[in-house]
């Protein structure tokens, strides 16, 4: 009985709940984009750290975690090495590159992240496709997968890359050897080469005479027990002066920018929840107070207090689950459409607790009408009462 007369009413006044179902589908838009977005940016700012095959970062000590602010050298890196419990140390370098793409009468080209890693070391990217780094020195470069989502480079390319320092551009030829797995680092695609091939081209100097002449930002350590990792931050630090040490999750959410972007991304959606419980709160009031005579015949025929609340909450969760359900398909439509550049990145998790939390905010939004509804008498609805 509580689906019939909730239904009845619904097809009767289709044109004001189609409103609020739409209302809701928006809702539900702006939701589920807003926390995709979020998990895209996220993504972006921190795939390469997050996946790194590693159980902490070092650091030089008093830079914040800031990871363009540190600089490492071979001396601090064999140190570390030698401590015990420690497994392997990989040097990483970063600095800002694009790779330029000749196509005809035009030339495009695609900022990266260039990334000096040690072959074989922790920190080197794993490929799918072609060859792993091998040599310190050679003029070889493995692409991330968002390159190749932007323009696809097969292996055996030759590509070109651009470095601008005071004011002037350097281009440097790198032979494509494999393709790696998403490792965008700072929200750029990344592209990954020796070390010493790495400082050849972002320092704009000659060939690099020694390995201990060059610096890095930070280091991989690779431990033997990955279990040991909070007591060996400190081990590291007793051991090594001048370093600091952390764990990848915190080295990533040190990034300048990320930790600010997911709280304002985060309000966002507390507001839209408030939003949503507001609109459907309102509706569902105006509709109470404008059917007191309806509830008060219902009332004065025999229904009890139980259908009538029955009636309400039915009414509020197929209006709410209607919304959510033009809303998801119309995520899965423009999601579909999206040019792979676009940061979106959807979490099956998410987005299962937004639609949650959207269905479940109906229902404790029409508590609010319910006591309207319960205090209802029949004879003063109608009229008939002293």
């Amino acid at each position: 009985m509580p689906f019939y007369l909730a239904t009845k009413e619904m097809l009767r006044n289709k044109g004001r709940f189609l409103i609020v179902v739409l209302i809701v589908a928006l809702i539900t838009l702006l939701v589920l984009f807003t926390a995709a977005f979020g998990d895209g940016l996220a993504l972006a700012g921190k795939q390469y750290i997050e996946n790194i095959d590693a159980q902490l970062i070092l650091f030089q000590e008093d830079v914040d975690i800031s990871i363009p602010a540190s600089q490492l050298d071979r001396a601090k890196l064999n140190n570390v090495s030698r401590v015990e419990g420690v497994e392997d140390v990989g040097p990483i370098g970063f600095s800002i590159a694009s790779i330029v793409l000749d196509n005809g009468q035009t030339q495009d080209k695609i900022d990266v992240s260039l990334v000096g890693v040690e072959p074989g070391k922790p920190g080197a990217p794993r490929v799918f496709n072609g060859a792993e780094l091998r040599s310190r020195r050679a003029n070889e470069v493995v692409l991330d997968r968002n390159v190749l989502d932007k323009a696809y480079i097969p292996i055996g390319s030759d590509i070109d890359v651009k470095v601008t320092r005071s004011g002037e551009d350097d281009i440097y030829s790198l032979k494509v050897i494999g393709h790696a797995e998403g490792q965008q680092y700072f929200f750029l695609p990344s592209i990954f080469v020796p070390l010493l091939t790495w400082d050849k081209i972002q320092a704009k100097s000659g060939p690099t005479m020694s390995e201990s002449d060059v610096d890095f930002n930070i280091a991989a350590v690779r431990l033997k027990n990955p279990d040991t990792w909070p007591e060996m931050i400190e081990t590291i630090k007793r051991n090594v002066s001048g370093v600091e040490v952390t764990d990848p999750v915190t080295t990533y959410q040190a990034t300048q920018g990320f930790s600010d972007m997911q709280a304002v991304i985060d309000a966002q959606q507390q507001f839209v929840l408030v939003i949503v419980m507001l609109v459907i709160g309102s509706f569902f009031q105006i509709q109470t107070l404008q059917k007191v005579a309806q509830i008060g015949m219902l009332k004065a025929i025999g229904a009890s207090n139980g259908l009538i609340a029955a009636t309400l909450l039915v009414q509020v969760m197929l209006t709410t689950l209607l919304g959510v359900a033009v809303g998801g398909l119309a995520v899965w439509a423009i999601a579909s459409m999206l040019p792979p550049g676009v940061p979106a990145a959807f979490s099956g998790q998410k987005v299962l607790i937004a639609v949650i939390t959207l269905l479940i905010s109906g229902p404790l939004t029409g508590l609010i009408s319910l006591r309207t509804l319960l205090k209802v008498e029949p004879l003063t609805a109608l009229g008939l009462g002293a």
